[in-house]
């Protein structure tokens, strides 16, 4: 008997339709999607919408598996997020990128294992996505916090800077913003898993008090988002015109470890003589003067002095200088048109492992820390400047992801932001699109207009809405007009803060749970 011919293509087929049929291979494929929407939703891809998908299919994925299963699903999701939104790491170190991603996966681990599960199916769809929101919110504000001062570059907020949840910043800042996208997206996945499991009776479902509470909560999340935009339509006191002087150079960490300082002042020097327009302010970068001295008596000095006295414009300029054998000042520097030093700011948040080396050390012992032979001095005072035309806010790169520091400065009186940056280390876009991110957030929560210039880009001027202006392209040199003007209002996040918020946000949390154990004991339910 002649042996039938093997039909490999059958084969293929049957074991694709097999594996498919496994809950095991659903649950890698929606979590490894979950991911990669996430990392997708991030600048410089910018796909905010693929954040309510992402939050879906982690929230599905996690529906009807066990407790250890849960973590898993969130830390593969986080894995894969973090290795695309996070890229720009390895252009400084490959180990400190694994290390980071595996932190902040860790993260997203811990924080699926609250979201409710399919035992709960019964139980309020609000309540669960409630609990969902929570437990995000309060994940990601302790990423921004946790360790070194918070590691908030990537975080969920950023990815929602173009979208209509950023609104939500005015009120809360980046923690309610997390909390409206996530709650948001969680109602969506248990609509579409309550609609799965009635679909014998939609009809019957779709009049239910679950359902139209469900859909009800949804249209007030888009609507309520609109409503504080508009309630917070406010306009500038006073206008005043600007520039933002981008030099242009190369970038990368061998370009500015081994370029030549004078040669980033001189760029930036001659960008400045091609101002054609009259101004009140001129903004330079971040440490675009770099010194082994004092600002004063030096010979950078009295270019930047005869540059202010010339342009009739107050100077804000980025330097650094030495302090002792083995520490340096990262400060903004204010000089009036008359060319006097009016005022400083010394840079709080500083970048750990790229201006500082915490527990120098102990890591000493794990990597080349000589990159970094000098550590920052921390700053203590708010970010705020008087100068001819307002008080100015201040917040020097890294500084505009923590709405901390932003904050600080409108608290205290100032009626503009300004950031002088350096992206000059990255290579790409990543990076300087994720700071162009951060800084349409800092603009709505603290209703201000806010100016950015970098040596290599990008340099922006944002309104208090969050829309951008006038932008530069990266690398080339560039003047960045813009019009500037000066709000006094204060949000509800101008006057509180995101404390309370955090605050709110753990009571409510561990009220639902302690709702939950008392309903357990009494009745052998749960409200979740």
């Amino acid at each position: 008997m002649q042996p039938q011919p093997v039909n490999y293509l059958k084969l293929k087929t049957d074991l694709f339709k097999t594996l498919f049929r496994s809950k095991i291979v659903k649950i890698a494929v929606l979590s490894v999607l979950s991911g990669l929407f996430f990392g997708l939703a991030q600048p410089p891809f910018n796909q905010w919408e693929l954040t309510i998908v992402a939050i879906s299919f982690l929230v599905i994925s996690v529906y009807n598996v066990s407790f250890k299963q849960k973590f898993l699903i969130g830390f593969i999701s986080g894995v894969v997020q973090y290795v695309i939104s996070l890229t720009w790491v390895t252009g400084f170190s490959v180990p400190g990128y694994l290390v980071i991603v595996l932190y902040d996966s860790l993260l997203i681990g811990v924080a699926s294992l609250f979201i409710p599960a399919a035992k709960y199916k019964n139980r309020s769809a609000l309540l669960k996505s409630l609990i969902v929101g929570l437990s995000f919110s309060l994940i990601d504000a302790f990423k921004s916090r946790f360790p070194f001062g918070g590691l908030p570059i990537d975080g969920f907020a950023i990815s929602q800077s173009d979208s209509f949840f950023r609104n939500y910043a005015i009120l809360g800042g980046e923690p309610l913003i997390v909390f409206a996208v996530f709650t948001f997206s969680a109602l969506i996945s248990y609509l579409f898993l309550n609609l799965l499991e009635n679909k014998g009776a939609l009809t019957k479902y779709v009049r239910t008090t679950e359902f139209v509470l469900t859909v009800l909560f949804l249209l007030i999340i888009v609507g309520s988002s609109q409503a504080i935009l508009f309630s917070e339509n406010t306009t500038a006191t006073d206008y005043f015109e600007a520039v933002a002087v981008q030099g242009g150079g190369k970038t990368g960490l061998r370009a500015v470890i081994n370029g030549n300082q004078q040669l980033v002042f001189y760029n930036q020097f001659v960008e400045s003589l091609k101002i054609s327009k009259k101004v009140n302010f001129i903004l330079w970068p971040e440490d675009t003067v770099g010194l082994t001295g004092p600002l004063i008596g030096s010979g950078d000095y009295l270019t930047l002095k005869h540059l202010a006295i010339n342009s009739k414009a107050t100077l804000l300029v980025g330097v650094t200088e030495p302090k002792g054998s083995n520490q340096f000042l990262n400060l903004a520097v204010m000089i009036n048109p008359k060319g006097k030093i009016i005022g400083s700011y010394l840079k709080v948040h500083r970048v750990p492992f790229g201006e500082y080396v915490p527990y120098r050390p102990f890591f000493q012992h794990f990597g080349n820390v000589n990159l970094v032979p000098r550590d920052a001095v921390k700053g203590t005072k708010p970010g705020v400047l008087n100068s001819p035309v307002g008080k100015i806010g201040i917040m020097i790169s890294f500084e505009v992801f923590f709405d901390t520091r932003a904050f600080a400065s409108v608290k205290n009186g100032a009626e503009v932001m300004f950031v002088p940056t350096n992206t000059a280390s990255y290579v790409g876009v990543q990076m300087p699109s994720q700071e162009l991110g951060a800084l349409k957030i800092r603009a709505v929560e603290t209703d201000r207009y806010i100016l950015m210039t970098s040596p290599t880009g990008y340099s922006a001027e944002v309104t208090p809405h969050g829309n951008i202006v006038s932008i530069s392209k990266l690398n080339v040199p560039a003047l960045i007009y813009a019009k500037i003007g000066l709000i006094r209002y204060k949000t509800l996040f101008d006057r509180i803060g995101d404390t309370p918020i955090l605050i709110g946000e753990m009571f409510s949390l561990l009220l639902l749970y302690a709702l939950q154990y008392f309903r357990k004991t009494r009745s052998q339910g749960s409200i979740i």
